[in-house]
């Protein structure tokens, strides 16, 4: 049966809400594999993202910025 998708990319909800046996019984267990990849690989970029935009980049901003380039050696 067909997948409900609406939009463009409708099909990424699909995709991370979709069980594993459901997975399996649609296209295999080399696509489960996969999308399991990706899926790790998506909650590791947000998770450091998140990190990156909360802590890193106001660090960025408030760390001064008036060293020069003589001052670096």
């Amino acid at each position: 049966p067909p997948l409900p998708v609406d939009g463009a990319f409708s099909w990424v909800k699909v995709c991370l809400f979709m069980s594993d046996e459901e997975i399996i019984n649609r296209v295999g267990f080399d696509s489960l594999i996969f999308l399991r990849f990706h899926r790790l690989a998506l909650r590791c970029i947000v998770k450091m993202s998140v990190f990156s935009f909360l802590v890193l980049l106001p660090l960025n901003f408030t760390g001064g910025g008036r060293a020069k380039a003589n001052d670096l050696k």
